[in-house]
């Protein structure tokens, strides 16, 4: 698997996530790759799957970072 891991403390642990397995049934088969680069005013969609066979509370969180600032 590619991934980066930072051990936060107490905080969750964030896993930079580059082959699209988000864990517990979750994945994202069109996940943007570092370096790609969305011109100002576009975006980009990426689908979620979720995929069990057994009942139950499931759960994950994505967050997208850039190095571009807060710009809208």
């Amino acid at each position: 698997m590619d991934a980066g891991y930072r051990d936060t403390g107490s905080d969750p642990i964030y896993t930079n996530i580059t082959n699209g397995d988000l864990g517990n049934g979750f994945s994202i088969a069109a996940i943007p790759k570092a370096g790609d680069i969305i011109v100002r005013g576009g975006s980009v969609r990426v689908p979620l799957n979720f995929i069990s066979n057994i009942t139950g509370v499931y759960s994950t969180f994505v967050e997208f970072w850039t190095d571009r600032g807060n710009e809208n």
